[in-house]
């Protein structure tokens, strides 16, 4: 279960590295560990302490939520836009 957990996890943070077109070796360098260990994430070989989510988060922009369990911000958006439907016309901008 871990295993494949850290797979998964790994398959997001390698998917948003190459988005933002960086290279292993410059994000390893920017979240303070080493090319191999990131590989290892990347890999689901190894999990990662919380610092290192962490600096995953800011370096990549995106949410701890995200990398942990592929959950955005924007998941959230078709509640939201239901719950303005269902508003009455008095709570609504003119």
């Amino acid at each position: 279960m871990k295993t494949e957990l850290n797979r998964v996890i790994g398959k997001r943070v390698r998917i948003q590295r190459e988005k933002l077109h960086l290279s292993r070796e410059e994000l390893s360098e920017q979240i303070e560990v080493s090319s191999r260990f990131l590989a290892d994430i990347e890999l689901g070989a190894k999990g990662m302490s919380f610092q290192t989510l962490i600096r995953l988060s800011k370096e990549l922009h995106v949410s701890t939520d995200y990398i942990l369990l592929g959950e955005t911000k924007d998941s959230n958006n078709e509640v939201i836009a239901e719950m303005i439907r269902h508003l009455d016309d008095d709570y609504l901008p003119e």
